[in-house]
């Protein structure tokens, strides 16, 4: 299930997006600041943003600017929310790194053929697949291999993608509630899924693995340059 953040100030928005988006099987969380929206972000993942263009304190387009410049929110697809006539601030909007805009109030059948629409890119290669790196560890995302240190380590997929997760929100504390959401929405596992998986993860990491931290009551980060 894609999990979608509505950043919009006025409720009577978020309610209407946010029902749009829960018919169509989408799981929904909403906040009405940039700010905490960027607190929110810390903690959970999600699969796309509508965010709306102006926003008080950091703007829409400020709060744009600061996802694509961090490499841990850079390819996270941002739709904005824009009145009717700001014509010069949708044109900013899609130059501060937004990948599309729609009217407000928008219609359901447009908002959800432009979501569906950047899910799918994103699915098929509309973001460049990447080389992660930090601690000395090395995912490569294109050719599926994974090293410390320069030495292959070879690891099961749900380790794969668990270890990719970790490099790419590297520093950021993630729950477990978000790595359950990122790695097994579909599947029905237990609790101590996620702690065998770590601790074997931590077993092939070897010297790296204190970049791999528990954060007791929290979650998980991954630290390393």
């Amino acid at each position: 299930m894609h999990k979608i953040l509505i950043v919009d100030d006025d409720p009577a928005i978020r309610e209407l997006v946010g029902r749009m988006l829960e018919k169509e099987g989408f799981s929904v969380q909403s906040v009405e600041s940039a700010e905490d929206a960027l607190r929110f972000l810390r903690m959970t993942l999600f699969d796309l943003i509508v965010l709306d263009l102006n926003l008080p304190g950091i703007s829409g387009m400020k709060m744009c600017e600061i996802l694509k410049q961090d490499p841990a929110t850079a390819t996270l697809p941002v739709i904005m929310l824009t009145s009717a006539s700001a014509e010069r601030s949708k044109v900013q909007g899609l130059q501060t790194g937004a990948d599309d805009y729609i009217v407000k109030p928008p219609s359901p059948p447009e908002l959800m053929a432009r979501i569906n629409a950047l899910l799918r890119r994103v699915k098929y290669g509309g973001v460049p697949a990447k080389v992660l790196e930090a601690g000395g560890v090395r995912v490569d995302m294109d050719r599926h291999e994974a090293s410390v240190h320069g030495k292959p380590i070879v690891l099961r997929p749900k380790e794969f993608q668990l270890l990719a997760l970790f490099l790419e929100k590297k520093g950021r504390v993630l729950s477990r509630s978000a790595i359950f959401d990122a790695l097994w929405s579909d599947e029905v596992v237990s609790e101590h899924t996620l702690e065998v998986h770590i601790n074997h993860l931590r077993e092939k990491l070897g010297t790296a693995s204190s970049c791999l931290q528990t954060l007791s009551g929290v979650g998980y980060k991954f630290e390393g340059v």
